[in-house]
């Protein structure tokens, strides 16, 4: 497969730059492209109501964007790390971007209080709910670690029948 296909396939599949087609995913977007070579072949033999509207579907600029990103030359990139913009922040978040307005005081709260502490967090204590933890006090997170299973129970939650099948057996009267 081409870089092009490729990036043709990553639209039909749906991304953030075009509308999606109802009804194709992956599987689906894989097969209409190999058969018929590209979105304009493949998007010619569609049904039209299944297709977006044309305001949300250029295939065109969102091959573009894939295709021939605008980079920008690092060696002219200076980074300096100082103390967050909050209401740039702020601003960006919510009235640009529409995130929920107390969602974003939270985390414009926690990172205020990291960058008082001077001290450096880990990227798992953002996904802990008691907050960010220094380095030093963090323990090790594995997230690619199976958890141990236990043997007093078997799938479902379930305690494994007792050898010889079956359940305790009842009392004659």
């Amino acid at each position: 497969m081409s870089r092009e296909t490729f990036v043709d396939f990553c639209i039909l599949c749906g991304c953030d730059y075009t509308g999606t087609i109802r009804g194709v995913g992956p599987m689906t977007a894989f097969k209409l492209l190999k058969q018929h070579g590209s979105i304009e072949a493949v998007t010619a033999t569609l049904d039209s109501s299944k297709l977006p509207p044309a305001e949300s579907w250029q295939v065109g600029a969102a091959r573009a964007l894939f295709l021939q990103p605008e980079v920008v030359d690092a060696a002219s990139v200076e980074l300096r790390w100082g103390s967050p913009d909050v209401p740039g922040l702020r601003t960006f978040l919510v009235q640009r971007h529409s995130f929920n307005e107390a969602r974003v005081a939270k985390v414009i709260e926690r990172l205020t209080k990291c960058s008082a502490s001077g001290k450096q967090t880990r990227l798992e204590s953002f996904f802990v709910s008691k907050g960010p933890r220094p380095v030093a006090a963090a323990s090790k997170f594995d997230p690619f670690a199976k958890k141990a299973s236990s043997s007093s129970t078997a799938k479902g939650g379930k305690r494994p029948a007792a050898a010889g099948g079956g359940s305790k057996a009842k009392k004659k009267k």
